[in-house]
């Protein structure tokens, strides 16, 4: 069996959001040692929760398609707010 699923077995759905909210915790953390020139273990972090992630979608049942157009919806709007970002700078 996969981890999510070993996860959502052997855990309650209360731990498991714990344990994603303390692994997204972290990862902000080591961003922010990131921003502070200090030592950081960001590839660490984001694997934690890469795979908490995938625990959350069991839980939750949502799947990939759903993720993605969520994604693609997201990109837009970063897009967006890019190009706004970038023409308010040039036309400054």
């Amino acid at each position: 069996k996969d981890f999510a699923a070993y996860v959502k077995e052997n855990n309650t759905q209360e731990i498991s959001i714990d344990c994603c909210t303390e692994e997204l915790a972290e990862l902000i953390q080591a961003l922010q040692k990131f921003n502070r020139n200090k030592k950081h273990n960001i590839p660490e972090e984001l694997s934690h929760v890469i795979l908490m992630s995938e625990v959350i979608k069991q839980i939750f049942e949502i799947d990939d398609s759903e993720i993605e157009k969520y994604c693609l919806d997201a990109v837009d709007r970063m897009k967006k707010a890019i190009d706004d970002t970038t023409a308010k700078a040039d036309a400054a």
